[in-house]
């Protein structure tokens, strides 16, 4: 598959603070990309060295195998705080204005903007002051605008923050369309694990500006569906021993002993172990949760 966007060993610095250390990565054209991390891992900093609202103090990066040195037409780039629309303009100037402003003949566009409004629910929208709409109204716009640009490579910052359960919902629907109706990839920042799960194929996780990990979204859900849970139990006497043998984490509280289990195999071991041994006071059994599992990476 094609590369959009490669990261060779990039590494950006403000003055005495690193922001991004000997970093490596690559997007390949239709993927939808999930970058996460905490706050202050160096997220934004890496929307911007794409989109040259800074520069790397070493390293390269590419863009369709090109060392990207100045503003690029093939990248739109949308940041956090609806700051690309022009809010006492309408939906539809805003549209007109700023496909101009980008080179972009509206005009020849007519049919797929009435499309991509429909599409977005704001055809009813089109003659309403942006300053007036939701913000998710808002957010859904600039990624709108940002569709009917030439550009091969969306970048999203923290799209989901302030956006109500509605709109929240729509994104995860539109965004996966993307890149095979409209032959783009797209980037995107997001403390919001639940969005990134919905919406990108691969995610990359990093932390102080260093690639902690990258998997197919895929691969995650696979550690994701691994059970796991805890049983408390009432000792009779002889319980540990027999969960030393099976190699079964556990601990006492009082009276009773918690034991944890990580798949469906050891639930059972558990329960056979038990059914002599003990008295079940209680059992939870659920899933990993994302927001665990990216917090485990990022420790």
């Amino acid at each position: 598959m094609e590369q959009i966007v490669k990261f060779n060993h990039v590494t950006k610095k403000y003055k005495n603070i690193t922001a991004i250390n000997d970093l490596s990565f690559s997007i390949d054209s239709n993927d939808i990309v999930g970058l996460l991390g905490p706050n202050g891992a160096g997220k934004t900093t890496i929307i911007k060295l794409i989109a040259t609202l800074t520069y790397p103090t070493n390293g390269e990066i590419y863009i369709n195998g090109k060392v990207n040195k100045k503003k690029n037409p093939i990248i739109s780039c949308i940041m956090e705080g609806n700051r690309s629309l022009y809010w006492k303009l309408t939906v539809k100037e805003n549209i007109e204005f700023l496909l101009t402003l980008k080179g972009t003949d509206y005009k020849a566009k007519r049919e797929k903007i009435e499309e991509l409004l429909q599409e977005f629910n704001l055809i009813s929208k089109v003659n309403e002051l942006v300053q007036n709409l939701s913000r998710g109204m808002q957010q859904k716009l600039s990624i709108l605008i940002a569709l009917l640009e030439d550009s091969q490579i969306i970048l999203l910052d923290e799209p989901t923050l302030g956006l109500d359960v509605s709109t929240l919902r729509d994104l995860e629907v539109l965004l996966p369309k993307i890149p095979s109706k409209m032959n783009k990839s797209l980037l995107i920042t997001s403390h919001d694990m639940r969005f990134v799960e919905k919406v990108c194929n691969k995610i990359m996780v990093i932390q102080k500006g260093q690639l902690i990990t990258e998997k197919d979204t895929d691969e995650f859900k696979n550690i994701i569906d691994t059970k796991s849970g805890t049983i408390k139990v009432k000792d009779f006497g002889g319980l540990d021993k027999e969960l030393n043998e099976h190699k079964l984490s556990y601990e006492y509280e009082k009276e009773t002993i918690n034991i944890s289990f990580e798949s469906l195999s050891q639930f059972m071991d558990v329960l056979n172990i038990c059914k002599d041994r003990g008295e079940i006071i209680e059992f939870n059994y659920g899933q990993l949760k994302f927001e665990d599992l990216f917090l485990e990476m990022i420790k």
